[in-house]
């Protein structure tokens, strides 16, 4: 369990990453904005979940099988043992696994909250209730220990250990459609990206980020951390070098923006898909990468908003590594005469974790708009953290 403790913090990086990558393709007006957003988010979902969501999303009483109960394990009053007034060893792994599952529901947010130009209280208030509506339920569901699709729930005997937890869907296709759905509401025009020189460094702290996101995974799962960060970083090349290409025959030239979307989407695939073999890590990758580049063509044919490509680099790997995890896993794989139930299964979670995460998403964003002024408008930098007041009159008014 010591290498979680050099893996959480990779997972802190990836804020800073997810923060700078938004900054550089949003406009100039709005770089610190994304940086209040993300650290805005961290500072209101880690309390939140140390405070209830542990006990609602993993370690509660089961409801039903849909959610825990918040109370059970309240302030994890459960899952922390007291031996001679001092924290025993049976509850390091319970607090290892909250502040990774804590860190994993503020990333997820992180991850949404590129998905239009909002102001910090509307998005805070949307951050609540998302944590509470949509992220708790499908964590319980995918990852608690009795959870109705975890790994020793009533489906167990179809699933194998890796493709129970919550990370392929929460980080892959929640983020996409639950940004669709938010898009859908705000009608954020795209902007062309103005600080590329910190979107690209912002690529390789994300990328840094969801590695630790798939080593701690197997850490608590059960598996090889090596070779989970050998294949994330197969599937991050594979798909880094097929997006340039693409780019090559298409347009006739090559970018650096277009190559980091590669690595991010083989970072996202890999969240499903780190315990395949290299070869099968290779296909996949390329099939990703390939399905990724030509999504993102048809968006801005058909005209639809997704200014920071949400959808393209979060859904489309989280739904194609499922898949094809169902299709290469050695335990569990069709294609490797396992039969097809890990693929029915995975069928039914992508269409519940991405119906359910745009619906609500869709619901919260038009009750927040009623309820708020406004998401945002102008300048966020100068609207919503007073930089228009600091420039002109300094921090502390002078009489």
């Amino acid at each position: 369990m010591t290498y979680l403790y050099f893996l959480l913090p990779c997972i802190f990086i990836s804020f800073l990453g997810c923060a700078l990558y938004y900054a550089g393709l949003g406009e100039k007006g709005d770089i610190l904005h994304y940086f209040g957003l993300s650290f805005a988010t961290l500072c209101l979902i880690f309390p939140l979940f140390i405070l209830f969501g542990y006990s609602f999303a993993v370690s509660g009483k089961n409801l039903g099988g849909i959610i825990g109960d918040p109370f059970s394990d309240f302030l994890l009053r459960s899952s922390l043992s007291l031996s001679s007034g001092v924290f025993g060893p049976s509850s390091a792994k319970a607090l290892e696994g909250a502040v990774f599952y804590a860190l994993i529901a503020c990333l997820c947010l992180i991850f949404i909250s590129g998905a239009g130009k909002m102001r910090t209280l509307p998005w805070l208030v949307y951050s609540i209730l998302f944590f509470i509506l949509v992220f708790c339920p499908l964590c319980f569901i995918f990852s608690a220990p009795d959870g109705l699709m975890a790994y020793s729930g009533p489906f167990s005997q179809f699933l194998s250990v890796h493709a129970a937890s919550s990370l392929p869907c929460l980080l892959g296709i929640v983020p996409g459609c639950a940004a669709l759905g938010l898009e859908a509401v705000l009608k954020t025009r795209p902007s062309k990206p103005s600080m590329l020189v910190l979107s690209l460094p912002g690529c390789f702290f994300l990328e840094a980020g969801l590695m630790g996101a798939c080593m701690g995974e197997v850490i608590l799962f059960g598996g090889s951390p090596a070779y989970a960060a050998i294949a994330f970083l197969l599937n991050s090349s594979f798909s880094g070098l097929c997006f340039a290409i693409l780019e090559k025959i298409f347009y006739k030239r090559f970018s650096s923006l277009s190559f980091a979307t590669g690595l991010l989407c083989g970072g996202v695939l890999s969240l499903s898909c780190f315990r395949l073999s290299p070869i099968f890590c290779l296909v996949s990758s390329l099939l990703t990468a390939t399905a990724a580049f030509f999504f993102i063509r048809l968006e801005n044919r058909l005209g639809l908003k997704d200014p920071f490509q949400i959808l393209s680099i979060n859904a489309v790997p989280g739904i194609l590594g499922l898949i094809f995890l169902s299709f290469f896993s050695p335990s569990s794989g069709l294609l490797l005469g396992k039969g097809g139930s890990l693929l029915a299964i995975s069928a039914c979670s992508i269409l519940l974790s991405a119906l359910y995460a745009f619906a609500l998403s869709f619901l919260i964003a038009v009750l927040v708009g009623r309820i708020g002024r406004g998401w945002g408008s102008g300048s966020l930098d100068a609207s919503d953290l007073g930089e228009r007041y600091a420039g002109e009159k300094g921090w502390v008014e002078k009489k």
